[in-house]
């Protein structure tokens, strides 16, 4: 049941991280640290095909270890990876993101704390208790 959480969680990022890279702009905003109201970064087309190729296959190593057919080999070790980066990402560079920024504007802070961060430590917790619970 776990894994499928992660796995949809996952799922509907990795659709979202699509979604820009062909060119949607629908809360990029949201997404895109800014100072001033000028964005901090411009990540391109091709980082956020990147990244939704890198979210399913976070939730393919997920579910892979929930069904005992670890595709991957040693998915307790990327399990464990996928829980560090997800947490890593939920605290943030302590400036632009993560639950400490300090440096971005109001609105991104605020999306950051309320959805992002929160998301990512659900991710990170989740991952490490697949980990923990089928250590291969």
């Amino acid at each position: 049941m776990l894994a499928t959480c992660l796995a949809l969680t996952l799922s509907a990022l990795a659709a979202l991280h699509l979604y820009w890279s062909l060119g949607g702009v629908r809360y990029r905003e949201f997404a895109t640290p800014a100072i001033g109201g000028q964005p901090t970064i411009r990540p391109s087309r091709t980082a956020f095909a990147i990244v939704a190729g890198l979210l399913c296959l976070a939730g393919l190593v997920a579910v892979s270890m929930e069904t005992g057919r670890d595709i991957f080999g040693a998915g307790a070790s990327w399990a464990w990876i996928a829980s560090i980066l997800f947490g890593a990402r939920a605290l943030g560079d302590f400036r632009l993101i993560g639950l400490f920024c300090s440096r971005a504007d109001a609105e991104h802070r605020k999306i950051e704390r309320g959805v992002i961060a929160p998301i990512c430590i659900f991710l990170c917790l989740g991952f490490g208790r697949l980990a923990f619970l089928y250590p291969g």
